[in-house]
């Protein structure tokens, strides 16, 4: 059965701590664990407290950038995300959510083979210490400075070319549900998806998706219009362990 789980990107002002007590508070399974307000409270003290809240973790956000978009060299980015997978594995996490990074200049192919040797290599850590690695397309309007991977059938074909059971698919509906296909598509992507990112949005992807906005990306609420979305969620949920249902608001400050 699917679970739901609120990420800590939605209550974006609350410390690890608040977020832990409040999210327990209001009856919620698990959550979305982001790296920066862990490392905040501190990483030992963090996986502690998440032990003793009965919380399960259902995502680590988030490990990446293989392509120095972010300004950091190839190995000091793999180096990071093995750090986030011994992570992820000591508070038990459903997955890793990975992005790949821009393309930073580099051609379509070689950012292609950055990232696949990246997730071969990290694939055998995660293997060691069963953690689930989700890599996440984005749609190419707010791609730019995340990563190259804008295309559902492009990153499958990458997630066969790596070739391990630890790396998946995070399915995200705000950046892939415009296609509308992807609803008869479920079944056949379910044994592909670590986890199902659910949202409601006013509009479509735009313009550069800037880490200054991640505030608007994990915006979680609790009701759904009767749109496809709606639908592709429920459809969703049915398959996939953890699922989280996300809105974007412009404009919204919180």
């Amino acid at each position: 059965m699917a679970r739901f789980s609120m990420n800590e990107m939605t209550t974006y002002r609350w410390s690890f701590e608040e977020d832990v007590a409040r999210y327990v508070e209001a009856g919620i399974e698990a959550i979305g664990v982001w790296r920066q307000k862990l490392s905040d409270f501190g990483e030992f003290k963090g996986v502690d407290l998440l032990a003793e809240s009965g919380l399960a973790v259902s995502n680590l956000l988030w490990a990446g950038g293989f392509t120095g978009s972010d300004g950091r060299t190839y190995r000091e980015a793999v180096d990071d995300a093995e750090e986030a997978i011994s992570l992820a594995a000591s508070m038990q996490a459903g997955c890793l959510i990975v992005y790949s990074g821009a393309r930073n200049g580099h051609t379509h192919n070689h950012a292609r083979r950055l990232i696949c040797t990246a997730l071969k290599e990290l694939a055998v850590v995660a293997d060691d210490m069963e953690v689930t690695l989700a890599v996440e397309p984005m749609h190419a309007g707010c791609a730019e400075q995340w990563t190259f991977l804008t295309d559902l059938d492009d990153t499958l074909e990458l997630l066969k070319e790596v070739g391990s059971r630890r790396v998946k698919l995070a399915l995200d509906t705000y950046h892939m549900g415009h296609d509308r296909a992807i609803f008869d598509r479920l079944p056949e992507l379910v044994d592909d998806i670590a986890i199902n990112i659910n949202r409601n949005f006013v509009y479509w992807p735009e313009g550069v998706f800037h880490r200054s906005d991640c505030r608007y990306f994990f915006f979680t609420v609790f009701f759904f219009e009767a749109t496809f979305l709606r639908l592709l969620f429920f459809a969703a949920a049915r398959f996939v362990g953890f699922f989280a249902a996300v809105v974007l608001v412009p404009g919204l400050d919180f």
